[in-house]
């Protein structure tokens, strides 16, 4: 809404207030009927305003994705592929540290004492929480 029809709403609240204090109490509600069906108008012509604002907006959108060039495809690509690929990296380097304490816990399983394979198991749980999380915020199973 803009500075002008503010001040029309202003205007035509003036004039109906005036037309109230002036009339009886059947013609009050007519006028105030009045008033409610002239908002609801432009209620509706802003929310259809508003509709179209957002029609534009998709088209707008749609057409800047078309206009989208090769390379910007091609860089975008690559940029998944290159993510990708450090996720799976991540992956199985915490697989390698994973597997590296289990087998230490397993050798030592005997020799070491019993606090020193609950240090390594808690480190080896913290681990597979962490691998199982990432994997579930990358999506890979």
């Amino acid at each position: 809404m803009n500075k002008e029809e503010f001040e029309d709403y202003l205007k035509l609240s003036s004039e109906i207030t005036e037309r109230l204090d002036n009339t009886a109490t059947y013609e009050s509600w007519l006028i105030i009927q009045e008033y409610v069906d002239r908002c609801q108008q432009k209620n509706q012509e802003l929310k259809k305003q508003i509709e179209d604002l957002f029609s534009e907006n998709s088209k707008l959108r749609k057409k800047l994705e078309k206009s989208m060039t090769f390379q910007d495809y091609e860089y975008t690509l690559n940029k998944k592929l290159q993510l990708e690929n450090q996720q799976k990296e991540f992956i199985e380097w915490l697989e390698d540290k994973i597997n590296f304490w289990k087998d230490k816990i397993f050798e030592n399983a005997i020799t070491e004492n019993d606090w020193t394979l609950t240090l390594w198991r808690n480190k080896l749980g913290i681990l597979e929480e962490i691998l199982s999380k990432y994997k579930e915020i990358v999506g890979d199973k």
